[in-house]
């Protein structure tokens, strides 16, 4: 409803509104974020408010100092929108260009003042824990994201993102905005402005998440909505039937990634009553050892990966027999994220090891997501995907380290001895 509001205003249009509605409901990625426990689902309702309270009225009133407090609640429910000042100034700037009635400074000032008391007032409750804890976490990122080397192919991480993880059709229709630009049509432009906007901002983070965008995909969904309006409106009728087939398409497309997506089901618990039944005081290592901890008892029934091979050896003399190895490897195992081996004895496990179950676990639209959602670099996150071998590394393999480790050992006692 709130992206309806948000277009029908925007456009003066409410058959804008009521596509823009509808082909959000649809989007895979909405879908995706909003049935999940992810904090994007709550981050777009508080953005896509702020903004609306922002820019309408365009004069300086006590929307002003409410779209403050909204959006820095959504800077709580989502630390990396401490740039949203950024945005909102952005669309000031661009709204003030257009109309050509100058930029409303004053407004905007206003605006940043509300915003950043809440963010500082809020945030030193409890002795600054929140202020303390989101700060080292801004600043650990951008030390990560200064030390690796610009690749001028992640700037295109988003706009492939659109392409693949939502719609190809409906991404032609999102970069089709160039359209106004040819037509000067600068006035209808403001919502993808803004998606870009923060796409080339997170576009120079470590790591390229397909949801650091998500707050914007109500205005990727408007963006389309209008083109899709004034295109039916501007082109005869022959034109117009290709156009509602190319729709339909585009929609079918649509809702069979957003079922895939609404459907899936991991294989966790599974997983767990497998080693469960298998033997009731197993004991086993993983590398989502909080996820597998949920479904069985005792804790310190399952641990996390050990660093080293002697690590491992002494869990398994500890009693630990079984190794759960899943996709979360590919990004904390390797030395850069879905570049293979994976590290140490890891990468015998992965690549010769015999696992005695196998769980498929996600399935292909899930899979993408969970790559993309752990990009840094988007090159190698696409030759992961298409390695012949993707669908085992997207499955949970059971590993028994009663047979796993003697073998290791035998490898590692003629390494010391050829040395």
């Amino acid at each position: 409803p709130l992206t309806f509001v948000f277009a029908r205003r925007f456009y003066n249009s409410s058959s804008v509104g009521l596509l823009a509605m509808a082909l959000l409901a649809i989007l895979p990625g909405h879908v995706f974020y909003s049935r999940l426990g992810l904090q994007e689902a709550c981050s777009t309702v508080l953005v896509l408010a702020g903004f609306f309270l922002y820019l309408f009225p365009r004069k300086f009133a006590w929307q002003t100092f409410a779209a403050g407090v909204v959006l820095a609640a959504a800077f709580f429910s989502n630390y990396r929108l401490i740039m949203l000042p950024l945005m909102v100034a952005v669309a000031e700037i661009w709204i003030g260009v257009v109309e050509r009635k100058g930029i409303a400074w004053r407004k905007y000032l206003w605006f940043c003042l509300s915003f950043f008391a809440v963010v500082v007032l809020v945030g030193n409750l409890y002795q600054g824990a929140n202020t303390s804890i989101v700060g080292a976490w801004v600043f650990h990122q951008q030390d990560m994201a200064g030390g690796m080397a610009f690749d001028g192919v992640n700037l295109l991480s988003y706009p492939y993102y659109f392409f693949r993880l939502e719609n190809g059709i409906f991404a032609l229709f999102l970069v089709g905005n160039i359209y106004f630009i040819v037509k000067k049509r600068w006035d209808v432009l403001l919502p993808f402005v803004l998606l870009c906007a923060q796409a080339f901002v997170f576009s120079f983070t470590s790591d390229k998440a397909a949801r650091y965008i998500a707050v914007m995909l109500p205005f990727s969904a408007m963006s389309v909505a209008f083109l899709l309006k004034y295109l039916y409106d501007e082109f005869p009728g022959n034109f117009r039937k290709g156009f509602v087939i190319l729709f339909a398409l585009m929609a079918v497309f649509m809702l069979w990634k957003s079922l895939q997506l609404a459907t899936a089901r991991s294989d966790y618990e599974k997983a767990a009553e497998y080693l469960t039944a298998r033997d009731p005081g197993a004991k086993f290592i993983s590398v989502q050892d909080v996820v597998l901890d949920v479904y069985v008892g005792p804790r310190k029934q399952v641990r996390p990966v050990p660093n080293s091979f002697e690590g491992l050896v002494k869990l398994y003399t500890q009693g630990y027999r079984y190794f759960v190895l899943g996709p979360q490897a590919y990004v904390d195992l390797c030395a850069n994220r879905f570049v293979l081996p994976l590290k140490d004895y890891i990468g015998f496990l992965d690549a010769r090891a015999v696992p005695v179950m196998v769980f498929p676990h996600i399935n292909d639209a899930v899979l993408e997501r969970f790559v993309f959602e752990h990009s840094e670099n988007l090159t190698n996150s696409i030759r992961f995907l298409a390695d012949k071998e993707i669908r085992t590394r997207a499955a949970l393999r059971i590993y028994d380290l009663s047979e796993v480790i003697p073998a290791m050992m035998r490898i590692v006692d003629a390494a010391k001895k050829r040395k």
